[in-house]
């Protein structure tokens, strides 16, 4: 990269103790064109092979890197914020992958558009299969999006999800609006904040985010009673900045808040950081009242699965603990 070629994008990857997916990603950005683009690796303190295999390519074009004490992603991604020189940011996490021409589509898009915020597809991938998300088939010819829609989409479906994967936002979007500083859920009120201060949205076809799904060792494994916590005060933290703007979202709304306090219960009956003497009594903290719900959410456009889990949850601890412990058998034999 040239000194005088101007920066557009900044693409934000905060790296912890991910030593085995670090090689595939640099093959995947190194095949990418990063004309004009910035790729600003943040390790926060990794005790593996990371920081050592982030130095190895430290000198490549384009690419930078940084070593910071481990403080967590949201502090990795600050101090990111603080380094950006694009007129727009991309973030990616190092144990997923991007599709061919991701980052050019999003940087030309970007361009051409003058957007606020880009948004595209994402596959789901696990170890038994890939799940793929596409927005191409509920936008019809129109691939401008509002505000409105956006919060919509986010808020009753899973076309677009509340995480900064599989977007791109304009840099003034994160001008005092930072990641706090928690282990869980910390990128979705300022993905949020950021959403709804758009004034253009569009959507970018043909290329596609990979997201991981869980993979060993993974935070979404582990989570304990604060980060339950947190990830359900976040929504709560959600639902009152779109009502200030987007009052006719209520319904939508209180459904999101009700499906966050039943993926809690879900995650306290399989997180190993909560001892078994403790999950009942977090389970009904996080469950109280939902029972009340039910109507509702069986009326909603939820998926017939999730009304399910949801009355079970719903029911109690144990018949949960045992849905739960069954479905677990069930994935193993399969």
């Amino acid at each position: 990269m040239g000194k005088s070629e101007r920066i557009v994008l900044s693409v934000i990857i905060p790296v912890h103790n991910v030593e085995r997916f670090l090689p595939r990603l640099f093959q995947s950005l190194c095949r990418q064109d990063l004309h004009q683009v910035e790729i600003l690796f943040i390790d926060d303190g990794s005790t593996d092979a990371s920081g050592v295999l982030l130095d190895e390519v430290k000198e490549y074009a384009h690419f930078k890197v940084k070593h910071q004490h481990n403080a967590g992603v949201a502090a990795a991604r600050n101090l990111a914020l603080d380094m950006v020189q694009g007129d727009y940011i991309c973030f990616i996490d190092p144990d997923d992958d991007i599709s061919e021409g991701y980052i050019a589509s999003l940087r030309d898009a970007a361009l051409q558009t003058k957007a606020d915020v880009l948004v595209t597809d994402w596959w789901e991938c696990r170890q038994d299969k890939t799940v793929q998300m596409s927005l191409a088939n509920s936008l019809g010819a129109s691939q401008q999006l509002s505000s409105e829609s956006v919060c919509r989409f986010i808020l009753q479906s899973d076309l677009i999800l509340g995480s900064l994967w599989a977007k791109v936002f304009s840099a003034r979007l994160f001008e005092g609006n930072r990641f706090p500083l928690q282990r869980t859920c910390s990128d979705f009120v300022p993905c949020m904040t950021a959403i709804i201060n758009a004034q253009k949205i569009f959507y970018v076809p043909k290329i596609h985010y990979l997201y991981t799904v869980s993979r060993g060792g993974s935070l979404q494994n582990s989570k304990n009673e604060r980060d339950l916590s947190d990830f359900v005060n976040v929504h709560k933290t959600v639902s009152r900045l779109v009502l200030q703007r987007y009052p006719e979202l209520e319904p939508l709304v209180r459904f999101d808040l009700l499906r966050s306090r039943q993926q809690a219960c879900m995650s306290v009956c399989t997180s190993d950081a909560i001892t078994e003497n403790r999950r009942r009594s977090v389970f009904r903290h996080f469950s109280d009242g939902l029972l009340s719900f039910t109507p509702f959410i069986w009326k909603s456009n939820y998926p017939l699965k999730g009304k399910m889990m949801y009355i079970i949850v719903a029911s109690g601890y144990g018949v949960t603990q045992l849905v739960m412990k069954a479905k677990k058998i069930i994935r193993r034999k399969v």
